[in-house]
């Protein structure tokens, strides 16, 4: 009787940890739902970032080959994303002018270095040149470099209003020398105008 009552004990406590034992698995089944939930949300909106930017945003991975080509990329170099995955970005946006600044650039970032923003010129699918600011960014998760991402921003408008700035400004320039210049002529001309009519009026008292 005793070791009846011993045994159904032990079931008693087998299946309340079990039932504890299922507990427990059950609050990690929804904190790991809950977890992955979190991560395709924070995915989606990543990915929706990527997509609605302006700017050109590019990702490579730690062997330099582009894994993200948004559409702002595409836009601007005219390569589209299914052209490019796998690729080395600068064998595509550079020529023999501009290698290896880029290459250099990329070293840099992918070393673990935060690259400071620089005005330079990338190449488009077409082969013509575009003027951007080009900024660079190594990605670290732990104290491993998976990859870096890059951005680049057009600012050939920007170059081209600058342009038309210096030039009015020239223009202005050279108006206010020719101004200047003339008035300068002016005044001499009066000074001596004024010299004459003197040495006349000197001429008669005599």
């Amino acid at each position: 009787m005793k070791d009846e009552e011993k045994t159904k004990d032990q079931l008693i406590n087998e299946l309340e940890e079990m039932r504890k034992r299922i507990t427990e698995l059950e609050a990690l089944e929804i904190k790991r739902k809950r977890a992955e939930r979190e991560i395709e949300e924070r995915r989606l909106y990543l990915e929706g970032v990527l997509a609605a930017a302006p700017d050109a945003i590019v990702t490579l991975d730690a062997h330099h080959r582009i894994v993200e080509w948004n559409a702002g990329a595409a836009r601007l170099f005219g390569y589209s994303r299914e052209e490019v995955i796998g690729q080395n970005i600068d064998d595509l946006i550079t020529n023999s002018d501009t290698f290896e600044e880029a290459v250099g650039f990329t070293q840099t970032v992918l070393s673990g270095k935060e690259m400071p923003t620089v005005e330079t010129i990338r190449y488009r699918k077409d082969g013509s040149p575009v003027e951007v600011i080009l900024a660079g960014s190594p990605i670290v998760v732990g104290d491993e470099l998976i990859g870096v991402v890059g951005v680049y921003t057009d600012i050939t408008e920007r170059k081209k209003a600058e342009e038309i700035k210096r030039e009015q400004i020239e223009k202005l320039e050279t108006f206010k020398k020719i101004t200047v210049d003339r008035e300068l002529k002016m005044i001499e001309l009066k000074n001596e105008i004024k010299e004459l009519k003197q040495q006349l009026s000197d001429m008669r008292k005599t």
